[in-house]
This record gives structure tokens, sequence and C-alpha cells, in this order.
């Protein structure tokens, strides 16, 4: 185990940043404040290593990866002649990570850390700001020098590190994919799945054809901000009214929203049970391709006329019974054929 580290103010901005925002301590430690060790000169060479993961280089890094929190501490350490500095670097993990499946096992950046023998790379904190009052997990990589400027590439490299540990390598931050982008490609496609998803749940219940009108979304917020709101509504069961509404940047999504939203709603409108039968049903459909089976049914004179033509149900089953018997008679019969061509054989070649 290493020495205490001391702990700091926590300051929120760019990845370089003039002067210290950590307290002074005597001692000096071996270890960040997750335990993990700080690196030094001797773990990495800094003119080789450290200089692809500064300034513009790391802020465009995380940019792609869809970071956006991230901080570091700077701490100095010992008497003043021999005064030596720590840095850690902390970013927060955001959710398109594990919507992406780029953290292991299930998604939990600690247990992958645990597992690949680097406790520390990772670890669960408070949330702040949007955050605040639930739990997040941070990213870390520490550094230890003589002069900042080298404690703060260490510890970027450091970081680095962590990143590749906790993604079991599946994030290269030296050549970061656009995780923002593959975020965004994702979410449309689920939205899209959704609302063709409503679109088949409404014709399984004889829906009449959906009416959208659409207004400007004055209150909306991100990518919806002074987009558009769509209302879908339809009369399914003959008779009863469905109203779904939708949010996105054009009129086409907030309709896609509307739809989508559309599946959950339609439970109040037909049941609990029956919603969950013909969602099932559409969820196993080939191609999203689903459709009721309406066969109205025979007028009694098409009916009559069957029956003239084929008798009725009794005489089917008259049929079936003789052919039955039929059927066992010429079984038997051919039976002993077979038996008797078989003796006739045996005493031929007896003789």
């Amino acid at each position: 185990g290493g020495k205490k580290w001391g702990k700091g103010k926590k300051k929120f901005g760019t990845a370089v940043q003039k002067g210290l925002n950590g307290a002074h301590t005597l001692e000096v430690p071996t270890v960040g404040p997750t335990g993990r060790r700080l690196l030094t000169r001797a773990d990495g060479n800094l003119n080789a290593d450290g200089k692809k993961v500064t300034g513009i280089a790391f802020r465009s890094a995380m940019k792609l990866l869809g970071v956006s929190k991230k901080h570091f501490i700077i701490t100095t350490h010992g008497p003043p002649h021999k005064k030596v500095f720590s840095c850690t670097h902390v970013i927060q993990i955001p959710a398109s990570w594990a919507e992406l499946n780029l953290i292991p096992r299930g998604g939990d950046a600690v247990a992958t850390a645990a597992a690949a023998n680097a406790p520390g790379a990772a670890a669960v904190a408070p949330g702040t700001g949007v955050d605040a009052g639930a739990s997040v997990v941070e990213i870390y990589g520490g550094g230890l020098c003589n002069t900042r400027v080298d404690s703060e590439q260490l510890a970027l490299l450091d970081l680095y590190n962590s990143i590749r540990t906790v993604t079991g390598g599946s994030v290269e931050p030296s050549k970061p994919i656009d995780v923002v982008k593959l975020s965004q490609q994702m979410l449309k496609a689920q939205v899209k799945d959704l609302a063709d998803e409503g679109k088949l749940m409404l014709e399984l219940v004889n829906a009449s054809r959906p009416k959208t009108e659409y207004k400007k979304d004055s209150s909306g917020k991100g990518a919806t901000k002074g987009g558009w709101i769509a209302q879908v509504s339809a009369m399914v069961d003959n008779g009863k009214r469905m109203e779904a509404e939708g949010r996105g940047a054009a009129k086409g999504n907030a309709e896609e929203a509307a739809y989508g939203s559309m599946v959950e709603g339609m439970a109040s409108a037909i049941g609990t049970e029956r919603h969950a039968v013909l969602r099932g049903l559409v969820q196993k459909s080939p191609g999203n391709s689903v459709a009721a089976l309406r066969i109205p049914p025979l007028p009694d004179a098409a009916m009559d006329t069957i029956i003239a033509a084929m008798g009725t149900p009794a005489d089917h089953d008259a049929r079936m019974r003789e052919w039955k018997s039929k059927e066992t008679v010429a079984t038997a019969r051919r039976r002993e054929g077979e038996g008797e061509e078989s003796s006739a054989r045996g005493g031929a070649s007896r003789r």
C-alpha cells in the first residue's frame, strides 16, 4: 500500500490548467485517490508516449468518445527543496458506452478493472450537476513527477491505459471511435423499430386510418428544441379512440416517436393481456410484416352447396370410418400374403 493521497479541490474544465488546485502534503504518495499506483517516469517514455495524449489531441478524443465530464487535480508534495507534483485525471463514463456494449461484464467497469488486475482504474462516485443525487462511474489516471507538466502527461498516459482496461480494449483513446455518432444512429434505429411496431399493432386491432397533427415545440430540450410535436390518433376495436404524442427535430422524427408511444399506450385501450399477446406476435413476425387474419363467414347458400356436394359432417365421419376399415382389411391381407410367400421360399430351400 502507498502513502495517503492528499485530497484537493476538483476542477472541471480543460485538460491543461495553470496553477495548482490541490492541497500540499509533506508525504509523497505512491497511489492515487482510488488506490491505483501513480505512474512515474520509470513506467513510461514521456517523449514518445506523453505527447500523444495531451492538449488538443486529448480534448478531441474525449469529444468523439462522448465524455462531457472530466477534471484533474494537481497537488504538491514534499519539502520545498524537493517538491514533487502528483496529478490525477478523471473522466465520467458516459451512458452511451454501456448502450453500445463498449464495457464488458454487462457494463460493469469496476468489475472489469478488477478482473484485469487493475483495481482503482474505475470507481463509483457521487454524481454532480445533472447527475446530482445519483451514482456515476469514473475512470482514473495518475502521475507523479518533479515537474507539473510531466505529472499531467503521465496522468493522461495512465488515464488512457485505464480506458483500455475498463473497455477491454474496445476503445483505443489514441484512435477514438465516434461514440456520439454511433449512439445517435443506434437511438434513431430504436425509434424507427418502435414506430414500426406501433404501426403493426394498429393493424392487429382493426384500427382506422391514423390521423397525424403537427405543431411547433416551444418547450423541447436538446435535439428537440425548436422542433415539432406530432399527435397520432386512431379508432381501435371499432370505437375506442387512441392518441399518442411524440417529439422530434423534424416532423418525421416526431411522428415516428408518436407511433412508438402507441406501443405502450395501447395496453389501456385493449387490455394488458391482449396487448402482451399482440406485441409478442409482432416481435416474432418475420420481416416486420404481420396482419390480422380476417375471413368473413360463408353465406348460407354457399354452405348448402358444399353440403350437397360433400355431405354433412356426419357423412364425412362415416366415410372416414369406412375407409379406415377397408385399410385395416387390406393391410391384414397383404401381411398374410407376405407370410405365405416367405414359407414357400423356405420349403424350396430345404429341398
